[in-house]
């Protein structure tokens, strides 16, 4: 399941385009590399809009340097592809940890867990559940310090993301994606991908179907009604 070279090519495109565009930063960035559960089976993709305090980092001057850039994306592709293990059980290990992150405690994976529970019943009772999951963010560069991409950092990124995610869309073929971005920031990867999305009023911000799959676009579920879980499930059918 992992991601093929022409993935690669594209993401150093992308590097590169932030490597010569003036303003980028801050001054150390971190980089994702999109995650594919053992047990996934062409089904629920969960779309995100970047991570916070992840492993993989580059000083943003350095993006202007082809061998870092090459070594930032041979990092980042190990840390997702793993060393044999499931990638996506980092989120299951992590559940309940003491002293130090926990899953458990994350509204976004725990609405995850509710909405995988719902759609894939069998995950329920599965104490790996997060391996039936692909994973992926619309920004792959994000602030090392925390907090979501902005300015010319994510400029690029929602002009050149969007080829990215319609390789991983035509590289695992999910059935179901679950976009929990809000619409503003999904809009241009949507239009890009030619979606015709019947976005709406709630908690549910958008559903479409493209086909083969049924999307459904809400936003991130910290501090949202505990009713969102319950809405998004009813949105996928």
């Amino acid at each position: 399941m992992n991601l093929s070279p022409g993935y690669d090519i594209e993401l150093e495109a992308m590097l590169a385009r932030l490597g010569e565009t003036r303003g980028v930063g801050p001054s150390l960035l971190t980089g994702f590399w999109p995650m594919t559960g053992s047990a996934y089976s062409d089904g629920l993709m969960v779309v995100g809009r970047a991570v916070n305090g992840w492993i993989d980092n580059i000083a943003a001057p350095d993006l202007a340097n082809a061998t870092v850039r090459a070594q930032l994306r041979a990092s980042m592709r190990r840390t997702a592809e793993g060393n044999g293990q499931c990638p996506m059980r980092w989120v299951t290990d992590a559940w309940g940890r003491r002293g130090g992150y926990s899953t458990a405690r994350s509204a976004f994976w725990r609405h995850i867990r509710t909405v995988l529970a719902a759609i894939e019943p069998a995950s329920a009772v599965d104490p790996q559940w997060s391996s039936r999951l692909t994973w992926t963010n619309l920004a792959k560069l994000a602030p090392a310090g925390g907090g979501n991409p902005r300015g010319p950092l994510l400029h690029v990124q929602r002009e050149m993301g969007p080829v990215l995610l319609t390789r991983e869309l035509h590289e695992w073929n999910p059935s179901r994606v679950l976009v929990l971005t809000g619409r503003w920031w999904f809009e241009p990867f949507a239009e890009y991908l030619g979606l015709a999305v019947d976005w709406q009023a709630g908690l549910v911000e958008g559903v479409a179907d493209d086909g083969p799959r049924r999307w459904v676009v809400a936003p991130h579920p910290q501090g949202k009604p505990r009713r969102i879980h319950a809405d998004v499930i009813a949105a996928f059918g």
